[in-house]
């Protein structure tokens, strides 16, 4: 996947950032950003396998020091303020951690699913290890006009939500 490039003292400043946190703040993020640059209290808890209220004490103090905002669209969702933020603390999650958060999230997005929640298969495929989906499969399997999709992807992209990776054919 792409990485953002930025200088040192960027970085200092976000890890200066999360340090000032409390260790649990820390730990619920670090959850946070295996699920995504936005993320929900429903698919958080059940990935952390902490109740609600102890995740809402712990985003408290994510939320005064600007490290998360609240979603304005849907009430118990959250973004980082800075996908450097979310990238840092992925980053720094150790591998096998990472793997299981990822199958928890991915077990937590088939069962929104089954109980008729909307979940995509870029999302499934994000968490369950399928790595990277063309999008003309995606638009296929979607009946989506191709170069439509091309533009919600674009728009997704720019705003941080999904990353691309260019095909052996530059795809």
């Amino acid at each position: 996947p792409e990485q953002l490039q930025v200088s040192g003292a960027a970085l200092e400043l976000v890890r200066e950032r999360l340090q000032n946190l409390p260790d649990v703040s820390r730990d619920v993020l670090s959850a946070a950003a295996v699920i995504g640059q936005s993320f929900d209290l429903g698919l958080l808890s059940h990935i952390t396998e902490r109740p609600a209220y102890e995740l809402l004490e712990a985003l408290d103090d994510s939320l005064a020091n600007d490290t998360i905002v609240p979603s304005p669209d849907m009430p118990g969702a959250y973004a980082f303020d800075h996908a450097l933020i979310r990238e840092l603390l992925y980053d720094e999650l150790p591998l096998h951690k990472r793997c299981v958060l990822h199958a928890r999230a991915g077990e937590g997005l088939l069962r929104r699913r089954n109980a008729g929640g909307e979940v995509t298969r870029v999302e499934l495929a994000h968490h369950f290890g399928e790595g990277p989906v063309q999008s003309a499969v995606i638009a296929n399997r979607q009946s989506i006009p191709e170069p439509y999709l091309d533009q919600l992807l674009t728009s997704l992209r720019r705003a941080g939500f999904i990353r691309s990776v260019r095909g052996p054919q530059g795809g």
